[in-house]
């Protein structure tokens, strides 16, 4: 698969690629991931001369984001990349098991291994006409300077202008004080890995989601066969159990089928995710995409805004390059465009903070249609199927 999902794009990183790199460009994308390979794309289509530049090679394992939802696969046709899909497994249903009570819910939507998916919108940048590199760490200052480092290669690029996209992990504005992250006190942290297809018991075509005091976690099938697991909760949490496999396998005991598998798998973990730059623009610099503003990922909302924030993000980048917008005006469009999907993230975060009241609203929508339609809404999802067993219509 590796040679398939793009290699290709990781050796251009290294032999010298840093050094024989032009000097001079009108867009520097920094980030691989959706948001960053969908300005890259976007921007590439618009004209603009556009370089993007990842610090991981591709394809890279990644365990958050697996779930397309209907927005995700809009924004992937839009792109030109929906072809990936086709290495995903459909998902139907969401199974909500909150203290006791499991509930199904009706939704459409992809369950697809994020190396599949990143390392194919690289290669739609690529064909667009953008310049790929990975393997090499960027770090961006307000001027439109940027440093990059692989190796002992390093060298300094000048941009018209940066869109900023790597993430909530990513540092690669870091220079910037007009540009710094604010974090909730309380935000959980989220920790992930993948499992063997049979770790798990879990129906075709269904995304599990256990809500427990301190946290929630999420596991479905990939299109590779594996399991992905990803998980938010207080930090406290995973410390008391001894570490994150403990944990998930104490929150998915109900569901586990081989034990062992949890224990010996690769865990990954994530900073606080809870947070939000305190701007979204400086001098020659937009981030965009999760790079600007972060919650709890409870819907599965994050890639399709991601896709969103990159293609638009894009287009602002061309308009502000021929002279039709001012960078700052990007403010303003960021914080639209972000303000419903956080919204509705950040309430879900709150509900699932109280598991207890999670499970009567839950157990409220089998009597009340009106109280389960407005759950699904929140969720993004269509209708509830079932609850504790019985039929909820």
């Amino acid at each position: 698969m590796a040679a398939e999902m793009g290699v290709e794009l990781a050796a251009d990183a290294r032999g010298g690629a840093v050094n024989a790199c032009s000097s001079s460009w009108d867009l520097v994308v920094i980030g691989g991931g959706p948001a960053g390979s969908a300005a890259a794309i976007t921007a590439a289509r618009h004209g603009i001369r556009t370089l993007i530049v990842d610090r991981a090679d591709h394809p890279r394992p990644k365990v958050c984001g697996c779930c397309l939802s209907p927005l995700a696969l809009d924004r992937l046709r839009a792109l030109g990349a929906a072809s990936v899909t086709a290495l995903g497994n459909v998902v139907h249903t969401v199974r909500v098991d909150c203290c006791g009570s499991v509930t199904d819910w009706q939704r459409s939507g992809v369950a697809l291994s994020r190396a599949a998916l990143d390392a194919a919108l690289l290669r739609a940048a690529a064909e667009a006409g953008a310049r790929v590199i990975t393997g090499v760490v960027a770090q961006a200052s307000p001027g439109g300077e940027v440093m990059l480092r692989s190796g002992n290669e390093a060298r300094q690029l000048n941009a018209r202008l940066v869109i900023a996209a790597d993430g909530i992990g990513g540092s690669s504005v870091r220079s910037s004080d007009r540009l710094r992250w604010r974090t909730l006190p309380r935000a959980r942290i989220g920790f992930g890995a993948l499992l063997p297809h049979d770790a798990i018991d879990l129906r075709a075509g269904e995304l599990l989601m256990c809500v427990r005091d301190g946290g929630y976690i999420g596991v479905v099938s990939l299109g590779d066969g594996s399991v992905d697991v990803a998980a938010a909760t207080a930090p406290e949490a995973v410390r008391s159990v001894g570490g994150p496999a403990a944990l998930a396998a104490r929150w998915l005991a109900p569901w586990v089928r081989d034990g062992n598998s949890i224990v010996t798998s690769a865990w990954s973990g994530t900073p606080r995710l809870t947070r939000r730059r305190a701007a979204a623009t400086d001098d020659r610099i937009i981030v965009a995409g999760d790079a600007f503003g972060y919650v709890e990922p409870f819907t599965g909302e994050g890639i399709g805004w991601a896709l969103a924030s990159g293609i638009a993000a894009a287009d602002h980048a061309q308009r502000v390059l021929r002279g039709g917008a001012a960078v700052r005006a990007w403010e303003r469009t960021a914080r639209r465009m972000s303000a419903w999907p956080h919204a509705r993230c950040a309430s879900m975060a709150l509900l699932v903070r109280a598991p207890r009241v999670l499970a009567a609203v839950l157990r409220a929508g089998q009597y009340a249609p009106m109280v389960a339609a407005r759950m699904g809404r929140a969720w993004g999802v269509q209708r509830t199927l079932s609850m504790d067993g019985g039929v909820a219509r």
